[in-house]
């Protein structure tokens, strides 16, 4: 008699019904779970973006305040001397080289690819000495600040 009950189920449309429901079940299980996988791979996304830019900029005010910091030190030491410092600095930020410049307006740390640039004043150094140097490429690891007499530039 089970076996004629399930029969008389399925032709009356009951039967069809639960396989239905239980299909949409499932396929709205497996949507939700593609919807919280994608929902997840862009918040991760997003942070890794957001922690890669914030990287390179901190490594990027490194660079300009470590490079700034020797030109300090050589306007330190007066006018009438001739010196030089080697600086060392990192060869590359963000898996890419860098330049860095040195004018009258400050230092200019650009990244060779992207475009990104940081600028550091050198607040009123220009008014005592002339400040200047090629776009000097990070590649080799260090730059060498000269300065003879009233003359500060980066090679």
């Amino acid at each position: 008699m089970g076996l004629f009950a399930g029969l008389a189920e399925r032709r009356s449309g009951r039967g069809q019904m639960k396989g239905v429901s239980s299909i949409f079940e499932r396929v709205l299980l497996f949507v939700m779970g593609v919807v919280i996988f994608i929902a997840c791979f862009a918040i991760f996304i997003n942070y890794q973006v957001y922690f890669e830019k914030s990287g390179i900029e901190d490594q990027l005010d490194m660079v300009g305040n470590t490079v700034g910091s020797a030109v300090l030190k050589l306007a330190a030491r007066g006018n009438a001397t001739e010196s030089s410092l080697a600086v060392e600095i990192p060869p590359r930020i963000g898996n890419s080289t860098y330049f860095v410049k040195l004018t009258n307006l400050g230092i200019e740390v650009t990244m060779a690819s992207g475009g990104r640039t940081r600028s550091f004043q050198l607040y009123g150094l220009n008014e005592s000495f002339s400040l200047g140097g090629e776009r000097t490429l990070s590649s080799m690891g260090k730059l060498v600040v000269y300065k003879k007499g009233n003359r500060i530039i980066i090679v």
